[in-house]
């Protein structure tokens, strides 16, 4: 018997290996296209877009791999039970747990894996997309302003450049900012060049002068310079200058939330954020849960099989968007936090449930 659970936890973990391939490439090519644009116009090489693709493989683990697993382990379910394989195991005498126990240890790795990609290396792998879009950017600022056309980089970011030496420098720059709804600034240089400073790259301006005009007064300031630096985040807006909750690693935002550190965000969107990661490894045991419950419910029903997929996958993505929406919630609300981390809990327990309401009837007449 315990060569037949040995096969069958082989299936569903070939079956959810070959799920998370096939999903997690559509789902990392659908993140890289989203850059494709960017791509194109900075030249970039197929290195970058690898290292791109590379880094945005852990974000796309956390919340495929769970999925894939409910996907493979129904799949093999239900092959057993439209080839009656789980009808000859139950008339050898051998319980339903005894089917489920090799879902259970599928279940326990991969949510160690889940835990281990979300706290420690989802975070870091974050930052690096963050850091690597941020260079994209201004590699397409340096390219657009090369051009002599005024070209919008991004909504309200208008850049326009002459003429570009062999050493980099870009003649007659000029850029228009109307990013923030109070106030439009523009930078008039003869000319200027990405460069690095103290390891850090920025945007470095000769002989201009800059001219911020407030929206609603029309009052226009004008200051002259001779040489004016600005960092390279710059590029994508006040808010890039900070790394966000989701590329801070864990301790950080531990220390956030319970030490009051200043980071840039909220105590409570660390919170959220620490609620997110420390949720995420419970839901291949709710998923699992979910498919023993419909295993159960389905059992002795002709032809139900058909339909054990469907309903578990229905069942799975419901509770899963129930948890997500508590994420933000969780962040202020402490009965937020405890739903979070009692969806899934009681999801993964509802077999058990289950199976006693069924077994409540012969009890009851014995």
């Amino acid at each position: 018997m315990r060569l037949l659970q040995w096969s069958i936890f082989k299936r569903m973990t070939a079956n959810t290996v070959i799920t998370f391939v096939l999903l997690g490439a559509i789902a990392t090519t659908t993140q890289v296209l989203n850059q494709l644009y960017r791509l194109i116009e900075a030249s970039s090489n197929f290195g970058f877009a690898f290292r791109l693709y590379a880094f945005l493989v852990p974000t796309v683990t956390v919340t495929i791999l769970p999925v894939a697993f409910l996907i493979g382990v129904m799949g093999v379910y239900r092959a057993m039970e439209e080839d009656r394989e789980s009808v000859i195991v139950a008339a050898s005498g051998a319980a339903l747990g005894f089917i489920l126990r090799p879902a259970i240890y599928l279940a326990a790795i991969v949510s160690a894996v889940v835990l281990l990609v979300s706290a420690l290396v989802e975070p870091l792998a974050n930052r690096e997309v963050r850091n690597s879009i941020a260079l994209l950017t201004t590699d397409i600022a340096e390219y657009v302003a090369s051009q002599g056309i005024l070209t919008e980089i991004q909504r309200g970011l208008f850049v326009r450049g002459g003429t570009r030496s062999s050493d980099g420098e870009i003649q007659g720059l000029f850029i228009l900012d109307r990013r923030d709804p109070a106030q439009e600034i523009i930078y008039i240089a003869e000319g200027g060049r990405v460069a690095e400073d103290d390891g850090n790259l920025v945007l470095e301006m000769f002989g201009g002068a800059i001219h911020v005009r407030a929206t609603q007064t029309g009052r226009v300031h004008r200051f002259e310079f001779g040489r004016y630096m600005s960092s390279v985040p710059w590029f994508e807006g006040a808010e890039a200058l900070a790394y966000r909750p989701r590329e801070t690693t864990t301790p950080v935002l531990l220390a956030t939330h319970l030490g009051g550190a200043e980071l840039g965000f909220q105590r409570s969107e660390a919170r959220s954020e620490l609620v997110r990661r420390f949720t995420d490894w419970l839901y291949p045991f709710a998923y699992l849960g979910v498919g023993a419950t419909v295993l159960i419910l389905s059992r002795g029903r002709r032809f139900a099989y058909r339909w054990l997929m469907p309903t578990a996958l229905v069942a799975g993505v419901g509770v899963k968007a129930v948890g997500l929406g508590m994420i933000g919630t969780a962040g202020t609300a402490l009965w937020a936090v405890i739903v979070a981390f009692a969806l899934p809990v009681l999801a993964a327990l509802s077999p058990i449930a289950v199976a006693g309401l069924k077994e409540l009837p012969r009890m009851l007449r014995a």
